[in-house]
């Protein structure tokens, strides 16, 4: 297990400040001699966590940040610890800090990091915008966001020396920089340097599918130009959120294999933490969901850089239409809890079957109202399962992007709906005009009513459109899925050269 060996009155600082600006030249020159000395000191990243020990679930919010009122129920993160026994729990710090002005804070996050400890689960502890309370971020200058880094690293220094913030093991800055908060990488740099001075070990904030490579790699620039010292020397590991869609049939043909198999190159031997990844049921099944879980670990397990995987997220609150929870919005298992448990699926999964208002072959779908009114409506999703790949050319769909990649492209879809360029990886649906609009992030839905007694067929061709360059791997296998009433119908394979 990675747990966090601290030194008395260093504030939980776990190890030695790694770049230079922090110590004098005195200093500089003792660690020269000490390096000189014949014993060998262990690999700064070397992993200790056993492979099996990376499963884990996220409690993304404790307290509600508008509000300050609880939002989760302890008994049923006790429950979770009980049964899964995870071996890693990160916990979004919402109103932490001292000068957030939530009464309640410490008690609760007492409660919830001693039944973590209790368990002997390693916590993640997540310091993100809503960890303080201060002016919007985004409204920072660039002078005011010094003063913003300083105050933030000082609140975080000032809970980690505390009870019970002292047992967390790894502090993760940031969440999603790069989307759902975005910071520029010159702001991202600057609050690491900050936070990394005060408390320890840090991991970099976990970044999403689009451009995470890029934006991690002009993070370290920053670093190296104004402090001489480059991300993986910064940070004791990196946090990402590869949400890309694995399914059922996939056979570990997904887009998170590569994802990994892409950070693992651009950054060789980093620790990575991937603090979130999930799927919503709706608008996938149960089933589904489960596979999907189980699928992301045998991947994630083997993979000797990746230090914790935490499943987003143990409950449901305030997720609209999609819900990621492993208890559901009644607050019942879902399937996917017990394959976190031990990896597999319940033996009592239901067994698909055909649906009687769709017949399917290679290139087309027939969608028909049915015998009875069965069928008043039809969901058609375009699924695609393949490698991780960075961006879209939607402005000129002839033209090649100007990273190496694959796409899909499908013609003859239905009238109202749009062709959609695929990135690998993504899931996306036909939808509506505009037709270059970027693809989602999630996995979408959309309906067409079919009027009684009318059968609709709709046509398609498949075009697998390919750039030079080189890719991770060979041989992958993509397929084309149709869901219509919660049942897939694979219409299309297509390999890989």
């Amino acid at each position: 297990m990675i747990l966090n060996a601290r030194t008395v009155g260093m504030g939980g600082r776990s190890r030695m400040r790694k770049f230079g600006m922090l110590f004098s030249i005195t200093l500089i020159c003792l660690s020269v001699f000490i390096m000189a000395q014949p014993t060998q000191s262990a690999p700064e990243h070397e992993r200790t966590t056993q492979q099996s020990s990376v499963r884990g679930f996220v409690l993304g919010q404790i307290i509600d940040p508008n509000t300050c009122s609880i939002t989760y129920d302890i008994n049923r993160v006790n429950q979770a610890l009980n049964e899964i026994q995870p071996n890693w729990v990160r916990v979004n710090l919402i109103g932490a800090s001292p000068n957030y002005g939530c009464p309640d804070a410490d008690a609760e996050y007492t409660k919830v990091i001693n039944a973590i400890k209790n368990a002997n689960s390693n916590i993640i502890g997540l310091l993100s915008q809503d960890f303080m309370k201060d002016l919007p971020y985004t409204n920072y200058t660039s002078g005011n966001w010094s003063i913003y880094t300083q105050t933030f690293a000082a609140e975080a220094q000032s809970i980690a020396e505390q009870s019970p913030y002292n047992m967390i093991d790894v502090w993760e800055i940031w969440n999603e920089p790069d989307f759902l908060a975005p910071l520029n990488e010159t702001q991202f740099a600057e609050l690491l340097v900050e936070a990394e001075q005060k408390i320890a070990p840090v991991i970099s904030g976990g970044v999403t599918p689009g451009n995470p490579i890029p934006y991690l790699q002009n993070v370290s620039s920053v670093l190296q130009t104004n402090h001489g010292i480059s991300l993986t020397q910064l940070v004791d590991g990196i946090g990402i959120h590869p949400y890309t869609i694995v399914g059922y049939d996939s056979n570990g043909s997904n887009g998170l294999d590569d994802f990994l198999y892409a950070f693992n190159q651009a950054f060789p031997g980093e620790p990575l933490y991937i603090t979130e990844f999930g799927w919503a049921v709706p608008p996938e099944s149960q089933v589904m969901q489960c596979q999907y879980l189980i699928d992301s670990y045998n991947l994630a397990i083997p993979n000797q850089n990746v230090q914790a995987a935490t499943w987003f997220q143990l409950e449901y609150y305030n997720e609209g239409a999609k819900e990621w929870g492993l208890y559901d919005i009644n607050n019942q298992k879902r399937l996917a809890y017990y394959g976190l448990q031990d990896l597999t699926c319940p033996n009592t999964l239901p067994t698909p079957t055909p649906n009687p208002c769709s017949s399917s072959n290679a290139n087309n779908i027939s969608l028909s109202e049915g015998v009875d009114n069965i069928c008043p409506t039809a969901t058609l999703q375009y699924v695609s399962r393949g490698s991780y790949g960075v961006g879209t050319n939607c402005a000129n769909p002839t033209a090649s992007p100007s990273s190496n990649n694959w796409r899909f492209r499908a013609d003859g879809i239905p009238a109202g709906f749009e062709p959609v360029l695929l990135t690998d990886g993504d899931s996306a649906i036909w939808r509506k005009a505009p037709p270059c609009d970027s693809v989602s992030r999630w996995p979408l839905v959309a309906t067409r009513d079919v009027a009684p007694g009318v059968g609709n067929t709709y046509g398609w061709t498949i075009d697998v459109v390919g750039w030079p360059g080189t890719l991770p791997t060979q041989g992958r296998t993509y397929s084309l899925t149709l869901r219509n009433g919660g049942n897939d119908f694979t219409i299309s394979t297509i390999a890989r050269p």
